[in-house]
């Protein structure tokens, strides 16, 4: 058998490219599916309030407003209280699920989805957005209750 030489720069430049091709197509899909979702179910102030996990602790949603004029956004903002960087806006996705856009693009969005009991928000639990989120995010281990 003849030696085959490999060139390992070019191959991990062309699986880089592929996965950067799947992470945008995922991202266009997502966003297309938040433009297409149904609204919540409840008004948005029903979502405010401190959710907890036995866990992680507490994460902290508010109504907000920011910006003048035409700049002007208004709705719910997401804040983990024992991690800084994790705050950002809460929107609407799709029925009770919405997504947050964490202004630190290093962080990665997640889903937060909500389960009705009794007329209100009780509990909610999380994933990343991204097919291709790093694994140090555990997201999809939070069980929050509202406090």
């Amino acid at each position: 058998m003849g030696k085959v030489d490999v060139d390992w720069i070019a191959d991990s430049k062309t699986l880089e490219a592929e996965g950067e091709a799947k992470s945008q197509a995922a991202a266009v899909e997502i966003d297309a599916k938040q433009r297409a979702g149904a609204p919540p179910a409840m008004p948005l102030d029903a979502y405010a309030g401190t959710w907890r996990d036995p866990w992680y602790g507490d994460i902290v949603i508010e109504p907000r407003t920011e910006g003048r004029g035409r700049d002007r956004k208004s709705g719910l903002w997401l804040r983990f209280t024992h991690t800084p960087a994790l705050q950002g806006w809460l929107e609407p996705y799709d029925g009770e699920t919405f997504r947050t856009r964490f202004p630190d693009k290093r962080e990665e969005d997640a889903f937060v989805t909500f389960a009705i009991q009794t007329a209100k928000p009780a509990t909610a639990t999380m994933k990343g957005v991204s097919p291709d989120i790093d694994f140090s995010y555990d997201y999809q281990d939070l069980r929050l209750t509202r406090v």
